[in-house]
């Protein structure tokens, strides 16, 4: 009896460990942010448009948009509308981040 309480208690506790250790990755956090931000593109798309942001955190945890690729004014004006100075709620390990998306194109 004791060996299976014992057991139960562990893989209770690696769980909630696993769990825990995904919830709090600040890139993936910081990524789904950005994938939810631009989620529903505003703007008229043909096709879909593999996207490159390059953006910094801020000393003040506000997205700074530094470079958008390709260079189409329309998109890089939608990502910098919809990512400069949104604030982040958690500490990231870096500074600087590229991410890449894929904006859907309008149904």
């Amino acid at each position: 009896m004791k060996k299976v309480i014992l057991l139960i208690a562990l893989s209770l506790n690696t769980t909630s460990f696993i769990c825990h250790g995904e919830d709090f990755n600040p890139e993936k956090r910081l990524r789904l942010k950005i994938a939810l931000l631009l989620e529903a593109p505003s703007i008229t798309l043909k096709e879909d448009v593999l996207t490159k942001i390059i953006f910094e955190i801020q000393e003040d945890k506000k997205i700074n948009v530094v470079d958008v690729l390709p260079k189409d004014i329309k998109i890089v004006n939608y990502v910098k509308a919809r990512l400069n100075n949104k604030k982040v709620k958690f500490n990231t390990t870096r500074n600087r981040y590229n991410v890449s998306l894929v904006l859907k194109k309008n149904k």
